[in-house]
Order: structure tokens, then C-alpha cells, then sequence
């Protein structure tokens, strides 16, 4: 490649190995990506200096709490970041841009927009793009509202049972009866003394750059 050019490596190498020959030879940025899939391998590559960004995909990282987990270490180590998923729907669109809207600016490479992945709209999400950026929606949870006749019939139900609790239900009958009555049991327990109760951020977030 001619000298100066302002390209960066995404997934040079299938493997460890060969990813740390390159890396000493290498004049450009490298960005990792399927090898990156749980906070020990973000720690090895942190270690080793393997790289100069990481491509988080949600399903990749093993959901949204394992990913905001991997997002603060690679944050703390300076690394940029790519926000992304494997595959799309208005669901995940919407976990994607609450997940890239925190990243530090500077850290943040892209956050993709998978809605034009699929072609079936399972959800509604108020969440257009607009001069290359997105912000995401500020109603509860996630922001975006299922077609629950396309999802079908539900895997288990949670349903509000004492308070604030939440006890679940399976279709076609009970099933862990004692743990899941033990963490009934928890869940109605008062908090500890020194725990503050949880209160929703309601700052509005910034728009940010979206790779479609």
C-alpha cells in the first residue's frame, strides 16, 4: 500500500498467532473482530498489544451486560470501537444505539444500523437517521415496540408478583418450582441499608455516527 494511507486493518488474521506476527510488522491500525468474543480474549489482546480497536457485536459478546462489560475495559485501555451485531431487526437496532450512545466520542469508530439487514419488521422504532447520526429513543427499556403476532408465541413470560418483583412463567407448565420460589422469596426481601434504588437516566444523548 502507498505510504500514508489512511486505511485501518479489520480481522487481518484467522488466529492469535498470526495475528501477533503481523502485528510487529504492521504500519496500520489493526481492529479485531471474531476474535474478540469474551472479556478473556479482550484481556489478551489488551495484554499482547494486538491491536488498536475492537468490533463488539452483541450476540457476539454473549448479550448486553457481558458487552457493556467488554465496552468499559476496552474504553479504560483505548481502544476504539465498533458498536455493531451479527444480524438485525428494529430490536436490535435499538440495543445497538443505546449501547453506542455512552462510548466515549473519540473511542467511538462507527455503530451500525442493522434495520435494512431483514426484511421482516418485527418491532416499531422512532429512531431515523439523519445527517450520518441516530439518537436513541428515551421511552422505557429499549425503545422500540414488538409485533408480538410476528415474534409468536413467547419462550416464557415474566409477570409482576408481589410488589416489584418479578416471578416467570413457562407455557405448558411449571418448571423449577423451588429455585424459582426461592428467588421470589429474594426478590421480595427488603434492600440492604447501603443500597441506593436504582433511578433511570433521563440526560439526552447525543447523536453519533452510524455505519449503514
Amino acid at each position: 500500500l502507498p505510504q500514508g494511507t489512511d486505511i485501518i486493518l479489520e480481522a487481518p488474521c484467522p488466529s492469535w498467532a498470526e495475528t501477533a506476527r503481523l502485528r510487529p510488522h504492521c504500519p496500520y491500525p489493526i481492529l479485531l473482530d471474531e476474535l474478540i468474543q469474551s472479556e478473556a480474549d479482550l484481556t489478551n489482546a489488551i495484554a499482547r498489544n494486538l491491536c488498536d480497536g475492537v468490533g463488539l457485536k452483541v450476540s457476539k459478546q454473549g448479550g448486553i451486560t457481558p458487552m457493556i462489560r467488554q465496552r468499559t475495559i476496552a474504553a479504560a485501555a483505548g481502544l476504539v470501537m465498533s458498536i455493531q451485531d451479527t444480524t438485525g431487526s428494529e430490536i436490535s437496532a435499538a440495543t445497538i444505539f443505546h449501547l453506542a450512545a455512552p462510548t466515549p466520542r473519540h473511542l467511538l469508530r462507527c455503530a451500525l444500523d442493522p434495520r435494512a439487514m431483514t426484511t421482516t419488521r418485527v418491532a416499531s422504532l422512532e429512531a431515523p437517521v439523519q445527517n450520518g447520526g441516530v439518537t436513541p429513543p428515551n421511552t422505557p427499556a429499549l425503545g422500540a415496540t414488538p409485533d408480538l403476532k410476528k415474534l409468536g408465541a413467547p419462550i416464557a413470560v415474566y409477570q409482576a408478583c408481589h410488589g416489584l418483583s418479578f416471578c416467570q412463567k413457562y407455557p405448558g407448565g411449571a418448571r423449577g418450582g423451588k429455585a424459582l420460589s426461592h428467588l421470589v422469596e429474594r426478590a421480595n426481601s427488603p434492600p440492604p441499608a447501603h443500597q441506593k434504588p436504582h433511578r433511570r437516566n433521563t440526560d439526552t444523548i447525543p447523536t453519533f455516527k452510524i455505519t449503514l
